[in-house]
Order: structure tokens, then C-alpha cells, then sequence
């Protein structure tokens, strides 16, 4: 996360608590992706929709496609996917926090890797 993000983060935790208790207008956040320095980053929590929105259409406009290289020949080697029942190495889980789904990550970690003997991959946002 970049470091104006993060402020942007801090400030909204930390106006719109006061904001409330004083009465004032809470400013909106955003409700679609945001360019920040360059990249395309998603507000937490926020719905986005199947469609492409506005400022991601700008964000693909602005990004420089690569040269095309030429087509590549299909493989001469046997082609494979893997099964669904398939013995694997382990799970990956999204971490999309709140403390009601921190109890649920729990209980299911804590069944594939005793039960189940294999690992767990969490991947997050952020590290808080």
C-alpha cells in the first residue's frame, strides 16, 4: 500500500469518528477505483461492478501495451490440467477482514492443516 493511501486510510479512520460526535457533513469515500501515483488501487469494502468502470477504462487508456512479439508455436509436449480432486500442496484464502471472518479463517486453517495435513496460504491486503 502506498504511503498517501495509507494516510488517506488514517485520516478517514480518524475524521469521520469525529465528524459524527460534531456534528459535521462526513466526507464521502470512494465508491469506485481510485489512480493512485500510477497504479489502480480498490477502496476496501466497496462493491465493484462486473462492468469496467470509467476510471479503469482511463487507467487502461494511459498504460503503454507492450510490443507484440510475434506468435508463439503451440507446445509439442502433452498438455495438463490439473484434477479437482487432486492432491495439492495446500489452500490459498483471501484475507477480507472484519472480525466476525477472522474466527471462520481460524477454524478452517486450523481443519486443513491438522485434518486435511496440508498447509494454509493467507494472502492479504495489508499487514494490519
Amino acid at each position: 500500500m502506498t504511503r498517501n493511501v495509507m494516510a488517506t486510510t488514517v485520516v478517514a479512520l480518524c475524521v469521520l469518528p469525529l465528524a459524527a460526535m460534531t456534528g459535521d457533513e462526513v466526507p464521502a469515500l470512494p465508491q469506485e477505483p481510485q489512480i493512485v501515483d500510477g497504479a489502480l488501487v480498490f477502496p476496501e469494502g466497496v462493491r465493484i461492478p462486473a462492468s469496467m468502470t470509467a476510471t479503469e477504462q482511463r487507467w487502461l487508456d494511459a498504460m503503454q501495451a507492450p510490443a507484440f512479439r510475434g506468435e508463439t508455436p503451440p507446445s509439442s509436449d502433452p498438455i495438463r490440467c490439473a484434477s479437482e480432486y487432486e492432491a495439492m500442496d495446500g489452500i490459498v484464502l483471501a484475507w477480507e477482514g472484519g472480525s466476525s471472518f477472522t474466527s471462520i479463517v481460524a477454524q478452517m486453517a486450523a481443519q486443513i492443516t491438522t485434518t486435511g495435513n496440508a498447509n494454509v496460504y493467507v494472502a492479504c491486503d495489508s499487514n494490519s
